[in-house]
């Protein structure tokens, strides 16, 4: 079953957001739970609130990046999710390009449910692949999903 939409890039009947009904873009969900399944623009709205350590100056010692910590927290600005799926990860300090590494786990207010989501990748039986063992064919098709609609 999962296959099939893998290879057609079509989203099944059932991978449609919880809130707002969106189909045919890229979800997220709890981990170790199929529901709610949560879009981007959904996601962004009931986002946590992030801080880092502030760090300054940046300083290189040979060829590995050395960041000095003030002991100050920043608040980090909000995020918004890329076309890849991508956010900016927060528990890590900004790189020396000021950047944060980025990742497709997204931190949200859950309310009643984990504050991490995960990729939405359907299996072959209708439920959600473990976010250590994704199909690379999944993990392919959920990447050429919209972000956005």
């Amino acid at each position: 079953m999962a296959n099939e939409f893998y290879k057609t890039g079509d989203a099944p009947d059932f991978y449609i957001c919880s809130k707002c009904k969106r189909k045919h873009v890229k979800l997220w969900r709890p981990e170790g739970s199929s529901t709610p399944l949560i879009c981007a623009t959904c996601a962004e709205r009931i986002q946590v609130k992030r801080e880092y350590d502030e760090i300054f100056p940046y300083g290189f010692e040979g060829q590995s990046y050395q960041p000095e910590r003030t002991g100050r927290r920043i608040e980090a600005p909000l995020w918004y999710v890329d076309k890849d799926g991508l956010i900016p990860l927060s528990r890590f300090t900004p790189g020396p390009d000021g950047k944060f590494p980025m990742t497709d786990k997204l931190e949200v207010d859950g309310k009643g449910y984990y504050s991490a989501i995960y990729p939405a990748i359907p299996d072959d039986d209708g439920m959600y692949c473990c976010y250590e063992k994704l199909p690379e064919d999944g993990c392919t098709w959920w990447r050429e999903l919209p972000t956005h609609k």
